[in-house]
């Protein structure tokens, strides 16, 4: 066999192991990740929790002169009240509409089947030619079966509830230590590093915090300024579900780009079975109210808490849903934020005007511009 040959041969059988190498580590990989992956959530969900309460607990800090333990003991407390009492204030009359929903859905749904067929004839008689009508002609039966299965999966409801409880509480236990003992594991891992990578690593702890806090506190605050806006425009429309219905599309506008898409058809809908006026009236409202919120308070909200300007969060929520779907969406302000510390730290090194040592003092800085302004 030629030379040339008989190395081609070794370079192809080498590529092959190390292809079919590389893809027993990544099925490996993910197969272990989908055994961790409830136990990876909580450590998520606990991180995030910790980012929104860590303003709270430096404050406490400052201001109070408190230790650690006890700010975060004090936060916490003020956590649990609070939930308390929305709870007591919201949870009633949510179970009260809900119930109300599931029990008057058949009702429902043949009004609005109703409403679909008097659309169609109206279609008809202007020459459009949609068959809408077969297409909601088991809305009653489906909305009746739907209803039924809530009611009969009540033990299943029950227990899904307490698991949701439990990692609630897991969740909470865990960002508590996070938020006791994250900041000196912190300090014992920069105390291994060099002094320029100990002060990047700085700059990309701080810019983190701005980046993802800010991001978390941003989209709680947008969602419930939504929530309370089209809870007063319901009740002034005199919407049935008014509270479940608000309640409802301020969570669903805690998600970046679709949460606004997603949260108008539920109102629409339950006005569909009332009459056609109160729908069309219903949806130039929350057409109004999305408009307003994601076009103008949303960007400038995000502007100022990941600290981007409003044109970069536009480009960043569509890069991001194009790379990678709806984590994307999740993820996109965030990493763009970090990024855009990062590339300015790069163009300050780089032209000479910082050392790598003086990267932790970027956004001391840019905070002491801010606060002059």
């Amino acid at each position: 066999m030629p030379r040339d040959t008989e190395r081609t041969l070794r370079i192809s059988t080498l590529t092959l192991a190390v292809v079919a190498l590389s893809l027993w580590i990544f099925a490996t990989v993910e197969q272990l990740f989908e055994r961790v992956a409830d136990v990876v959530l909580v450590f998520v969900f606990a991180w995030a929790l910790a980012y929104l309460l860590a303003p709270a607990v430096m404050w406490l800090e400052r201001r109070a002169h408190l230790g650690r333990l006890s700010a975060v003991l004090i936060v916490y407390a003020g956590m649990v009240v609070g939930l308390a009492i929305a709870l007591a204030l919201v949870v009633p009359v949510i179970v009260t509409q809900l119930s109300g929903l599931v029990t008057n859905a058949p009702q429902y749904g043949e009004a609005l089947a109703g409403r679909v067929l008097q659309l169609q004839r109206d279609l008809t008689s202007r020459g459009i030619n949609v068959d809408l009508a077969t297409i909601y002609a088991a809305i009653p039966e489906r909305l009746a079966a739907m209803a039924a299965a809530i009611a009969s999966q009540s033990v299943a409801l029950v227990g899904a509830t307490l698991t949701l409880l439990f990692d609630v509480t897991l969740v909470a236990i865990v960002a508590f230590f996070m938020l006791i003992d994250g900041e000196r594991l912190w300090l014992d891992l920069l105390s291994a590093l060099p002094a320029d990578l100990r002060s990047e690593a700085e700059l990309l702890r701080y810019s983190a915090d701005r980046s993802f806090g800010g991001f978390l506190r941003g989209q709680l605050i947008l969602g419930f300024a939504y929530g309370v806006i089209v809870l007063i425009a319901f009740l002034i429309l005199g919407l049935p579900f008014a509270v479940l219905l608000a309640v409802s599309s301020g969570l669903l506008m805690v998600i970046p780009f679709f949460g606004a898409i997603i949260a108008t058809f539920p109102p629409v809908l339950v006005a569909l079975t009332q009459s056609l006026e109160l729908a069309v009236g219903t949806f130039i409202a929350v057409a109004v109210i999305q408009n307003v919120m994601t076009n103008f308070v949303g960007p400038r909200l995000m502007a100022q808490t990941v600290g981007i300007h409003p044109l970069l969060v536009f480009a960043a929520l569509l890069v991001g849903a194009r790379v990678a779907g709806l984590w994307g969406v999740f993820l996109a302000l965030p990493i763009a934020g970090i990024l855009n510390v990062f590339a300015r730290y790069a163009l300050e090194v780089a032209s000479g005007r910082r050392a790598r040592t003086e990267a932790s003092r970027m956004l001391s800085e840019r905070e002491q511009r801010r606060a002059r302004r």
